[in-house]
């Protein structure tokens, strides 16, 4: 067994440590950081998603009480104008469906020219969509 002189040994011990310490620490940071990061981004993302159903809903009311027509009509008539209904800095909904109270599809509206909508529709058809129970509401905090 090799010996070290004692200052060697503490020294090696010492740098060993506090890197292992670091990267400990590191990790931790590193993973609160995605945790928090994680949850402002979602929050982002619902809101943008509220704030786009708001602007859509806006834009049917307007279509339906202009024309007398029914809301599924002008709903589609919305969608159907072949420029998304709502855009943003960030991006626009590149692929959107609404149903009704039977889960039958009224409208839906797909960007034709978004790369990868193709993937987009199918991993949406591979994904079983289930509706809340009636009456239902989540509250987001």
């Amino acid at each position: 067994m090799k010996t070290y002189p004692l200052r060697t040994f503490v020294h090696r011990v010492l740098l060993t440590r506090l890197g292992i310490a670091a990267a400990l620490i590191a990790s931790g940071v590193g993973l609160l950081t995605y945790v928090v990061q994680y949850s402002q981004l979602e929050k982002q993302a619902a809101e943008l998603g509220r704030r786009g159903i708001q602007s859509l809903v806006d834009k049917v009311r307007h279509e339906s009480d202009r024309r007398q027509i029914d809301a599924a009509i002008a709903l589609r008539n919305v969608l159907g104008q072949g420029n998304p209904p709502v855009v943003y800095r960030a991006g626009r909904f590149v692929h959107v469906q609404f149903y009704d109270r039977a889960t039958t599809i009224l409208a839906q509206l797909a960007v034709p020219d978004q790369p990868g909508i193709n993937e987009v529709k199918a991993f949406m058809a591979s994904r079983p969509f289930t509706f809340p129970v009636p009456g239902y509401i989540k509250r987001q905090g």
